[in-house]
C-alpha cells in the first residue's frame, strides 16, 4: 500500500478582543480576521516553509497528500477564504486531518502546548500569540518580532508533526472519519429563521422591562445584584440564600420557600433565565453567516467517553425543548428549503449498554422482547406485572425512568430526590430517596 504524505499546515492570523473565534465561530472570524504567515512542513516533499501564505506554491503538494492541522476546521475556514478572495490558488489534496481531535480520542488535552508537555515532554512558548493580541503583521514587523513569529508559527507545525507521528497509527479510519465529517457538518452549518429571532428579541427586552419593575431595588442597584437582594430580605426578615446560581439547589429550595408570598424572588429567577435566552440570541446574531446560517459546531470527543460536546457559544446538544416567555429558542433553526430536520433517538443506548456490560441478564431478556427500558426496569426492580406501564401508571412509569437516568450512573442519594423533583416531578422525602438508593445499590452490585 502507498504510504500516505502527510502535510502539517498552521494560519496565524490576527485576532483580539473584538475578533475571535470563540465568539463568531470559524467562518464568520475567517471572514473578518487576516491571515498573515503560514507555516507549511513535510519531510518527504522536503518542504520547510513559513511565509504570507501567498507566497507558498501550493501546487507542489500532490494530490494525495494529507494535510494536518491542529484544530482543522479552523484552519480549513481560513484557507477556504483565502481561495476565495485569490490570494492563493484553489488546490487539491487527499483529505484535511485534526491533530487536536487526534489528541483527543487519545485522552489528551486538545490544546498544542498541553498536549505537547504530556506527549513530548515540554511546554511551548505561546507568548507570541499573546502578543499578538490586536495587533497587525506590520505592526509585529515595526517592533522588530517578525522574526520570532516566524520561529513561532514553524514551530507549531513542527510540533503538531511530532504528535502526529507519535499516535497517528493508533487512530482508527472510522474514527478519522468521523472526524473529518464533523468538520464538514460544521462548514454546512444550520439554518436560522431570522424573522423569529428578531420577534423573539424584541418579545424578551419587553418582559425584561416587565421584570425590572418588580424589583424593588432597581433602579437604584443592578437589578441581579446580589448585595441588594440580601438588603432588601434582611428589610423583609426573611432569609437570604447563600448562592443566588440558578442552579444551586440551596437556591431553588429558597425560592420555592419564599417565591408565592414576594413577587420580586420569582422575577428574579425569570430575569436570570430570560437573560440566559437573551444572550443565546445574542449570540446567534454574531455567529450569523450571510446564508442566514451559523457553523454547526460540535467538539470530536469532547467526552472522555468519546461523545461530542457542544461548543462555540451554542450548545447544539443542549437545546431547551420548553418554551419560556413564549419563545421557543428550538424553534430558531430550522432546515434548508425542500428539507425537514428529522428527531433520531436511539432509545437509551447507554443504559442499555451497561446492562450488556454488567451482564444483566432478565433486563437484557425483557430488551430482546421488545419491553420498553423504564418498563423493564420495573417489572425487574419495582414488581410491576401488569400491561403497559406508561400508560397504566405514569407515576410508576417516571419513578422508574428517574431510578435509571441518575442512580444508573452513580447518583447519590440527595441529587437523585432533587433530579427526580426538578426533571420529572417526581416527589419523595430525603428519607425515601436514601431507601430507595440504598435498595437499588444491593440489587445492583456492579
Amino acid at each position: 500500500m502507498k504510504k500516505v504524505i502527510y502535510v502539517f499546515v498552521d494560519f496565524e492570523t490576527t485576532w483580539g478582543k473584538d475578533l475571535s473565534v470563540k465568539f463568531m465561530g470559524n467562518t464568520n472570524y475567517a471572514l473578518a480576521a487576516t491571515a498573515y504567515r503560514v507555516s507549511v512542513i513535510c519531510k518527504e516533499l522536503d518542504i520547510r516553509f513559513v511565509g504570507h501564505p501567498r507566497d507558498f506554491t501550493w501546487k507542489l503538494l500532490p494530490e494525495d497528500s494529507v494535510l494536518v492541522s491542529h484544530n482543522a476546521g479552523f484552519d480549513q475556514a481560513v484557507c477556504f477564504k483565502l481561495i476565495e478572495d485569490g490570494i492563493i490558488p484553489d488546490f487539491a489534496c487527499g483529505g484535511w486531518l485534526c491533530s487536536a481531535d487526534l489528541c483527543a480520542y487519545h485522552g489528551l488535552p486538545r490544546a498544542l502546548d498541553k498536549a505537547s508537555r504530556d506527549i513530548l515532554g515540554f511546554t511551548p512558548d505561546k507568548s507570541m500569540r499573546d502578543y499578538m493580541k490586536d495587533k497587525s503583521w506590520d505592526d509585529a514587523v515595526a517592533e522588530g518580532a517578525a522574526d520570532a513569529l516566524d520561529q513561532y508559527a514553524l514551530n507549531d507545525s513542527e510540533y503538531m508533526g511530532q504528535i502526529w507521528n507519535e499516535l497517528e497509527k493508533f487512530w482508527p479510519e472510522s474514527e478519522r472519519a468521523v472526524s473529518s465529517l464533523n468538520k464538514e457538518i460544521e462548514r454546512r452549518g444550520i439554518g436560522i429563521d431570522v424573522d423569529l429571532l428578531g420577534e423573539y428579541e424584541a418579545m424578551l427586552e419587553k418582559e425584561r422591562e416587565r421584570l425590572h419593575a418588580l424589583l424593588p431595588w432597581v433602579p437604584d442597584k443592578l437589578p441581579l445584584s446580589a448585595p441588594a437582594c440580601r438588603a432588601h430580605c434582611k428589610s423583609l426578615g426573611i432569609d437570604a440564600p447563600g448562592s443566588f446560581d440558578r442552579t444551586n439547589r440551596g437556591y431553588l429550595a429558597w425560592h420555592k420557600k419564599y417565591n408565592g408570598d414576594h413577587e420580586f424572588i420569582a422575577a428574579r429567577l425569570d430575569l436570570q433565565n430570560l437573560n440566559k435566552m437573551l444572550t443565546n440570541c445574542k449570540k446567534l446574531r454574531v455567529r450569523m453567516r450571510k446564508d442566514k446560517r451559523i457553523d454547526a459546531s460540535l467538539i470530536y470527543f469532547g467526552a472522555h467517553t468519546g461523545r461530542f460536546s457542544g461548543t462555540g457559544g451554542i450548545n447544539l446538544q443542549n437545546i431547551e425543548v420548553a418554551g419560556k416567555f413564549g419563545c421557543h429558542m428550538r424553534h430558531l433553526f430550522v432546515p434548508a428549503k425542500g428539507q425537514k430536520f428529522v428527531i433520531v433517538d436511539a432509545a437509551q443506548i447507554e443504559a442499555r449498554i451497561m446492562c450488556w456490560v454488567v451482564d444483566d441478564q432478565k433486563m437484557l431478556e425483557q430488551i430482546r422482547a421488545g419491553v420498553p427500558y423504564y418498563e423493564a426496569h420495573a417489572r425487574s426492580d419495582m414488581g410491576w406485572d401488569g400491561g403497559n406501564l406508561k400508560e397504566q401508571d405514569p407515576e410508576l412509569y417516571a419513578q422508574a425512568k428517574v431510578k435509571v437516568l441518575s442512580l444508573n450512573y452513580g447518583c447519590g442519594y440527595q441529587l437523585f430526590r432533587d433530579m427526580a423533583a426538578a426533571k420529572y416531578g417526581v416527589k419523595m422525602s430525603l428519607a425515601q430517596a436514601k431507601v430507595i438508593h440504598a435498595d437499588y445499590r444491593a440489587k445492583n452490585p456492579k
